[in-house]
């Protein structure tokens, strides 16, 4: 799999709400599987549709990326 399929952090904070910061440390400690390459972190976009689904927080953009994959909670302040 080549990087140009991949996410990028900056990618991956904005589909989820986070920070990059946090999509680092993320990384970091393998909460979300992410690929090393080119001295950055890459992560699969099939990855960050199944997080998305278990973070409370992820406010996806209306751009379809990620929309159509996260499925709402019943009730937004219950975590899954």
């Amino acid at each position: 799999m080549e990087t140009a399929d991949l996410l990028s952090i900056h990618e991956v904070a904005i589909r989820l709400g986070a920070a990059e910061e946090t999509v680092i440390g993320w990384a970091q400690n393998g909460t979300l599987p992410a690929i090393v390459a080119n001295n950055s972190y890459w992560f699969r976009p099939e990855d960050v549709a199944a997080y998305a689904n278990t973070y409370p927080l992820a406010n996806p953009p209306g751009d379809g990326a990620v929309n159509d994959l996260v499925e709402p909670p019943d009730d937004p302040l219950t975590p899954r």
